[in-house]
């Protein structure tokens, strides 16, 4: 054979060009803001939410970050929130909320995007779902010890 195709074929196999997925990694960002048409939980606090598919078996970082909000976030797998995956209120920068969690490729998330505490807290927000090499598993492991599943009565007790 050829070297020159077995190069060539060697080069398409790891640009994933070569028959296999080489899909990019999952990447949603925006800027939302949280109004009185959107849903309500429980404590009357208002929510968005997005539902995802994961493109490979890995990391994905959820954040949500305000500067008129106490940004919460809470993941659930599925589109249901019958399954809760993890949930965050104040690990990331300037008590913003950021979340990391293992998953599968091909699954389907449900991102809630909602706010800290009892009542209707309106704003606006920017929100990113990516799929990341890794979360800075010293700062993660820190902030998760302890954690029990979301409980909305809870929340409401900080």
């Amino acid at each position: 054979m050829n070297y020159r195709w077995m190069i060539l074929i060697c080069l398409l196999i790891i640009a994933g060009c070569g028959g296999g997925g080489g899909r990019d990694p999952l990447n949603v960002s925006g800027i939302a803001d949280l109004t009185m048409s959107d849903g309500v939980n429980q404590d009357d606090s208002l929510y968005d939410s997005q539902s995802f598919t994961t493109t490979r078996d890995g990391w994905v970082q959820v954040t949500m970050s305000s500067t008129t909000l106490d940004s919460y976030l809470i993941v659930y797998r599925g589109v249901t929130e019958d399954d809760e995956v993890g949930y965050d209120d104040d690990s990331g920068t300037k008590g913003n909320a950021v979340y990391f969690f293992h998953a599968g490729r091909d699954e389907t998330y449900t991102a809630k995007f909602t706010t800290y505490g009892e009542g209707t807290h309106t704003g606006d927000y920017t929100f990113s779902i990516k799929e990341v090499t890794g979360p800075d598993t010293t700062r993660t492991l820190a902030l998760t010890i302890g954690k029990q599943p979301h409980d909305p009565a809870a929340k409401r007790t900080k």
